[in-house]
């Protein structure tokens, strides 16, 4: 008896661990699968297309849920998602996701063609979150931490963030899209780090016309925030010194003098160091200046605040930019 009750358990056992990493179809008229988030990856040229899916009993909504892993591969995302859809004879439901998840793989081109796709696809949640990670395959296998699903989790944890820390993400599908319509494609994405089964965030990274410019630690990410007016209230722990912000609203102004002029006007109502933090952000902005990395969007705003200006200085900006002088203001 109790070498067929440990038989019994291990079969148990399998079927329990198969179904939570199944990449195979489950064969039930009796289940809709609730797709929670997208992943994509660079695979031998091709797109590598990821679905974290919860798998739902349509009789039985109460019933215990799992999420699984469907996977196509191909030359077109649309030859991709062909290939899961092969795979598979249950309801497909792409209304939920929560977040579409880009790995490192993935080139300018491709990036390009998957913000396209998921904005045009009208079956896809424009409000989900786009997220930057090493290997998307490898975040969307980790381990839920509080729901059924990494996708759900992950939403979770951002929103938390913003809450938290005051800081706007501006990370939704709608948002990265309409930075894109902008004449410099810049926009950032929170970079999740994996280790092992578990993920958290690790600050941010900058694109321009789809590719990736610059990762940012999460005290750089701060004062990215800042410069771009994207915090609204909340800490900032540069170097170990914690600021509170109770209010703060940027500004700019820009005048060709011997160089580019650039002033970041800062208003800010802080428990802490105004002198500090305005050392802190200029070291910052000079620190991309000298890259060339006009991480800011600084180019974006002089075209729209001061068209004159972006006139004279718009088929040679990065020189511009290089060469500029900057002066942050704080409540001044």
């Amino acid at each position: 008896m109790k070498k067929i009750l440990g038989l019994i358990l291990c079969v148990c056992l399998v079927f329990a661990l198969c179904g939570c990493s199944a990449r195979e179809t489950i064969s039930s008229d009796k289940q809709e699968y609730i797709v929670a988030s997208l992943g994509f990856d660079k695979r031998d040229g091709r797109y590598a297309m990821f679905m974290e899916a919860i798998v739902v009993n349509t009789e039985d909504m109460n019933a215990d849920k799992q999420n699984i892993i469907l996977e196509g591969i191909g030359e077109s995302i649309e030859e991709a998602y062909s290939q899961i859809i092969s795979k598979i004879t249950q309801p497909l439901s792409l209304g939920h996701n929560a977040v579409t998840v880009i790995g490192r793989s993935v080139d300018a081109e491709m990036f390009k063609e998957i913000l396209n796709y998921c904005s045009e696809n009208k079956e896809l949640n424009i409000g989900s979150m786009l997220i930057f990670t090493e290997s998307a395959e490898k975040l969307l296998a980790s381990k839920p931490i509080s729901s059924v699903a990494v996708g759900y989790d992950l939403m979770s944890m951002l929103e938390v963030s913003e809450e938290e820390t005051g800081q706007s993400i501006e990370n939704r599908l709608y948002e990265v899209r309409s930075k894109t319509q902008k004449p410099f494609k810049i926009f950032s994405l929170p970079y999740i780090a994996v280790n092992g089964e578990e993920f958290s965030l690790d600050g941010l990274t900058v694109f321009e016309d789809y590719g990736e410019i610059c990762p940012l630690s999460t005290e750089e990410a701060g004062l990215y925030f800042l410069v771009t007016d994207r915090v609204s209230r909340g800490e900032l722990v540069i170097e170990g010194r914690k600021t509170t912000i109770n209010f703060s609203k940027t500004t700019y102004d820009f005048s060709l003098e011997e160089n580019l002029v650039i002033r970041v006007n800062m208003r800010l109502k802080l428990t802490g160091g105004n002198s500090f933090l305005k050392k802190k952000t200029e070291e910052f902005i000079k620190q991309q200046k000298t890259l060339g990395r006009d991480i800011f969007g600084f180019s974006n705003i002089i075209e729209k605040q001061n068209p004159k200006l972006w006139r004279k200085i718009k088929n040679n900006y990065t020189e511009y930019f290089k060469n500029s002088e900057i002066e942050v203001r704080v409540n001044e």
